[in-house]
């Protein structure tokens, strides 16, 4: 199945726009980051993605949320402020 990402202010350096990759049925949010990162190496992005967020669609997400065919995930940065 086919997934479109995008990244918002993420720590990681990836380049800009919309991403598509190809994952197996049934493939959680951890599983199409790691298939993304497989093509765009990022070190050590375990360290980085604590500080982000994740939109499947208009919903929120975890690492272990499923994905659908066609579904956009968004990973985002945490803002904080004060």
């Amino acid at each position: 199945m086919r997934v479109g990402l995008r990244f918002m202010c993420a720590d990681l350096p990836v380049p800009a726009g919309r991403h598509e990759i190809e994952v197996m049925d049934g493939a959680t949010v951890g599983q199409a980051l790691a298939a993304y990162l497989e093509i765009y190496p990022v070190e050590d992005p375990l360290q980085k993605l604590p500080e982000s967020m994740f939109i499947v669609g208009k919903n929120p997400a975890q690492i272990d949320t499923v994905l659908r065919d066609g579904d956009e995930l968004l990973v985002m940065r945490i803002l904080h402020g004060g």
